[in-house]
């Protein structure tokens, strides 16, 4: 029940433009316009926290059930599609993604920065 529940408000959101799902795998990096439609699928690992899901094709979600598959923390997970959610949507001001990720103000910019930290660094390298 409470899966269905948190997939309908993740739907209901990306319906109403105020989430936009991922378009590629996080892990192996399949992109959506490269296999079937609906071969990409936002995981929920709360349902909880129907709005936080990680985008994986259907063969990294099949081992993420099976227990294969290793995946970044929750927190390193929502830090990135924070950053991505906020570099995509832009100019959306940061108050405005701190409510979408239930985070406070303060919280959201920090990630940003240390995203952005992150990111420059892996391109210097």
């Amino acid at each position: 029940m409470k899966a269905q529940q948190a997939r309908l408000k993740h739907n209901y959101a990306v319906r109403k433009g105020l989430i936009t799902p991922g378009q590629q795998c996080i892990i192996c990096g399949i992109r959506q316009s490269q296999v079937v439609k609906g071969s990409i699928i936002e995981h929920h690992d709360d349902y909880d926290k129907p709005y936080e899901t990680i985008t994986l094709c259907c063969s990294c979600h099949t081992k993420k059930h099976l227990g294969t598959l290793g995946l970044p923390s929750k927190e390193e997970d929502r830090n990135k599609r924070l950053y991505d959610f906020w570099k995509r949507n832009s100019p959306i001001s940061i108050s405005a993604v701190a409510r979408i990720f239930h985070i406070s103000q303060p919280r959201a910019s920090e990630i940003i920065k240390q995203e952005e930290a992150r990111r420059a660094k892996l391109e210097a390298i």
